[in-house]
């Protein structure tokens, strides 16, 4: 999308068209990451940890993402507290599922 507007509009102009069109853009964007190895989760189970994200603050969004396939566990992110993000692997897949280290990484908007 961004660079169909950057073709219709002059340099710099379309961040204002997509701030318009679909309301306030992140001015900042914060990122940290870990080495983490999930417990094995039983269907219905979830396992919580926490990043650090130096900048994170309450109210800003956060999202997470894993290195390696997920295998249908789901994963949500909150601001939980200052510079921390929390990350919860949620399964729901009707099986357990065990995952090998790799790396969780957060990253925060506002």
């Amino acid at each position: 999308m961004a660079d169909e507007l950057q073709q219709l509009a002059p340099e710099g102009q379309w961040r204002a068209q997509v701030a318009a069109r679909f309301g306030q853009l992140p001015t900042r964007w914060y990122q940290g990451s870990k080495t983490y190895d999930p417990p094995s989760l039983l269907t219905g189970a979830q396992a919580q940890t926490t990043v650090t994200v130096t900048g994170a603050v309450l109210g800003n969004v956060a999202m997470a993402s894993f290195s390696l396939d997920l295998q249908g566990i789901v994963l949500s992110a909150t601001v939980s507290a200052a510079d921390t993000v929390t990350v919860t692997f949620r399964n729901d897949t009707g099986g357990t599922i065990d995952l090998a280290s790799g790396t969780l990484s957060a990253s925060v908007f506002s």
